[in-house]
């Protein structure tokens, strides 16, 4: 990704994850900072070859690129779902909307966004209530 936008709590899971990552490669609990340095580098949108020569300073290149392509399977995947999830989001926002215009419309909402005419007089009122009376 060029440069990646993250919630916190999409940015806590993607800790998470590079945090299993480092575990799995260096068979040691992962250093903070080093799952940090290398979430920046992610966000920032650092390439693979980027990332792999500068983790490579600091874990070898053989253990730097076991690293990143278990970072960038477990990247797409994070990615995938959190594109799911945002969209899922934006239709249940856009229904929740429809929801409360539906409630606005049923509520009398409806009658003002109809009279866009001018302002009825008093014997167009009456004639309206007989023949709703009429109606009943």
């Amino acid at each position: 990704p060029s440069h990646l936008e993250l919630e916190d709590g999409e940015k806590k899971k993607l800790e998470h994850e590079v945090g299993e990552s480092l575990r799995s490669v260096t068979e040691e609990d992962p250093d903070e900072l080093m799952i940090e340095y290398l979430v920046v580098m992610i966000l920032n949108g650092k390439n693979f070859a980027e990332t792999t020569t500068s983790m490579a300073e600091l874990l070898g290149m053989e253990n730097s690129k076991k690293l990143c392509e278990d970072v960038a399977r477990k990247l797409e995947k994070l990615i995938a779902e959190i594109e799911s999830n945002r969209k899922d989001a934006y239709k249940k926002k856009e229904s929740i909307t429809k929801d409360r215009e539906g409630l606005a419309q049923a509520s009398g909402g409806e009658k003002k966004s109809q009279s866009k005419g001018p302002p009825l007089t008093t014997k167009e009122l009456r004639e309206r209530r007989i023949k709703r009376q009429e109606e009943e």
